[in-house]
């Protein structure tokens, strides 16, 4: 029982380290500021932080900078990032909802296959 409590809070150590780490705005907030911030429980810190790491993975692998197909471009003319498929655009729709609070939409690119978030 020891050990399981003990292993627990070394994860949630973790996670919070691994958050504090993306995002400096948070980097001197306490745990329960985080938790907060991101509007978790203190149960689905671990589970939210291990998400937040493979969806940092799977992007690291394949930079979505790297768009020299599609020519579309956001509010800012910066190129807007393309997705090869709707479900790698709602995996990332679903972190950016929970972990920024902010609420895209999915389209398709009118210049490729691939698909877009969009503000608007």
């Amino acid at each position: 029982m020891l050990k399981k409590l003990k292993s627990l809070l070394t994860q949630e150590e973790e996670a919070f380290a691994l958050l504090k780490n993306q995002y400096p705005l948070i980097a001197n907030k306490s745990d329960a500021e985080i938790l907060s911030y991101f509007e978790l429980e203190r149960s689905e810190i671990v589970a939210f932080s291990k998400d937040f790491k493979n969806l940092y993975e799977e992007t690291k692998h394949h930079p979505l900078e790297q768009n020299t197909i599609c020519k579309c471009t956001d509010a800012n003319n910066q190129p807007k990032n393309l997705y090869n498929t709707r479900e790698e655009a709602e995996k990332t729709r679903s972190f950016l909802k929970t972990s920024q609070n902010t609420t895209l939409t999915i389209y398709h690119c009118p210049h490729t296959k691939g698909w877009h978030l969009s503000k608007g």
